[in-house]
C-alpha cells in the first residue's frame, strides 16, 4: 500500500498543510484527496480539486480512470473537482472560504460559466446562503431565460417559493364509453381529459357552494 495510501484511509486531521512534509509530491496530493473524498464529498472542495490536478499530472495516472479508480471515485467525479479550477479565481475563492459548501453549487457555476460566463460571478455570490436545490434552480433559470439578470431570476425564484401549493390527485375508474366520451370533448375544448376532469370537479364544486 503507498504512504499516502494509509495515510489517507486514516482520515488525517487538520488543514491540507498537516500532511506530513516526508512525503513526495504526489503521495502528499493523493494522500489529500483520499482524505477529503474518504467521507462527505462536501469538504474542503477547492483543496481536493488542487490535489487531483497534480495527481493528473503525475505519469503514475495517465487516465483519468486510472485516477478516478486510486482516489476510489467516478470519473465524473474527479472531472466535476477538476471544473472548480476552471471558474474565474474569485468564485474560487468563495469555495476556499466556504461561502459556498456544495460539490452541486461548484457544478452548476460551471455549467453557467459554459453558456453565460459573464453572470458567473454575480450567481456565485447569490448562492452563498444558498441550498444545493436552489442553487441548481437559480441556474436553470438563467439558462433557460437567457435574457434574465441574476437579480430578476432570483426575484422570480423568491416568489416561485412563496407561491408554494398542495395538488391533490383524485384516481377515478371510467369504463371505455365514458372515457371516449371524455376524451372527445376534451378534443374540442382543447385540452387534455386530466385538465377537463380538474375542469368539470372545479364547476361543479362552485356550483353546489352557491347552492348552499
Amino acid at each position: 500500500m503507498r504512504p499516502a495510501r494509509s495515510l489517507g484511509m486514516q482520515q488525517l486531521t487538520g488543514s491540507n498543510d498537516n500532511a506530513p512534509s516526508g512525503l513526495s509530491t504526489t503521495d502528499r496530493a493523493l494522500a489529500i484527496a483520499l482524505r477529503n473524498l474518504n467521507g462527505p464529498r462536501d469538504k474542503d472542495l477547492l483543496g481536493t480539486a488542487e490535489a487531483l490536478n497534480a495527481l493528473r499530472h503525475d505519469p503514475s495516472f495517465r487516465t483519468a480512470d486510472a485516477l478516478a479508480r486510486e482516489v476510489g471515485v467516478s470519473r465524473e467525479i474527479v472531472r466535476e473537482f477538476l471544473a472548480l479550477l476552471k471558474l474565474p479565481p474569485a468564485v474560487q475563492e468563495l469555495f476556499r472560504s466556504g461561502d459556498l459548501r456544495t460539490l452541486e453549487q461548484g457544478r452548476r457555476l460551471y455549467q453557467l460559466q459554459l453558456h453565460r460566463p459573464r453572470l458567473v460571478q454575480a450567481a456565485a455570490q447569490a448562492m452563498i446562503g444558498m441550498s444545493a436545490h436552489q442553487s441548481r434552480g437559480l441556474v436553470d433559470y438563467l439558462l433557460r431565460h437567457p435574457d434574465v439578470d441574476i437579480g430578476s431570476a432570483v426575484e422570480v425564484l423568491d416568489q416561485s417559493a412563496t407561491r408554494m401549493r398542495k395538488e391533490f390527485h383524485i384516481i377515478a375508474e371510467l369504463d371505455e364509453d365514458a372515457y371516449r366520451l371524455l376524451s372527445r370533448r376534451a378534443k374540442r375544448e382543447r385540452l387534455s381529459p386530466v385538465d377537463l376532469v380538474t375542469k368539470i370537479v372545479k364547476e361543479w364544486l362552485a356550483r353546489a357552494e352557491h347552492g348552499r
